[in-house]
């Protein structure tokens, strides 16, 4: 399935366009753990877009096992509060961002997001989706229509394909390290590295 293109910013060159008036305007929570409400992702069911998921439905994990949805959290962005608190800004994976990733689809996650990855040395280590920023295929960006994120809960951790991304959903939300990985390009394949201190 193939979301909808919009027309998207880079959140470095966005300029508030928020009136005196919208100042007062209470803004949501930062999305913890949450995927964009088009995201494709594998249910008992077959794949669905993450919006049509309901509690009580099971999710695919990759263990091969289906692990029901306990609860879930919607949060809603509008492109005045995104530009207003851009820390909430999802990042977007291009379809050519990750080897696994599926075709004519793009991911939005917030930022947190923690993605299962092989290391340098072959290692599965768990990055937050910042930690795989690049600015080009993999970067923040202002959807023009705003954001409306979706968090699904589980009873324990598990690990599901959101549009062929392995994300690791806890049953609570980590703090997110600004040391976490740095990224590196090796030939054509992306590897990512611990900081360490």
């Amino acid at each position: 399935m193939q979301l909808t293109h919009e027309k998207m910013f880079p959140v470095e060159q966005a300029v508030s366009d928020v009136s005196p008036h919208d100042q007062a305007v209470h803004l949501p929570d930062l999305p913890r753990q949450s995927l964009s409400a088009d995201t494709i992702v594998q249910t008992e069911d077959g794949l669905l877009p993450l919006a049509s998921v309901r509690v009580g439905q099971r999710l695919r994990t990759r263990l091969g096992t289906l692990e029901p949805v306990t609860r879930i959290t919607r949060y809603h962005f509008t492109l005045s509060q995104l530009h207003d608190q851009p820390e909430a800004a999802p990042i977007r994976f291009d379809e050519d961002a990750l080897p696994d990733l599926q075709q004519d689809c793009a991911v939005l996650m917030s930022a947190d997001c923690p993605i299962t990855r092989a290391t340098s040395g072959g290692h599965a280590e768990t990055y937050p989706a910042s930690a795989f920023c690049d600015g080009g295929a993999i970067r923040r960006v202002l959807p023009e229509g705003g954001i409306d994120f979706i968090r699904v809960h589980l009873d324990s951790p598990h690990q599901i394909s959101a549009g062929g991304i392995w994300v690791e959903l806890d049953k609570d939300a980590r703090p997110v390290s600004s040391k976490v990985a740095v990224p590196h390009m090796t030939g054509d394949r992306r590897v990512f590295r611990p900081i360490h201190g």
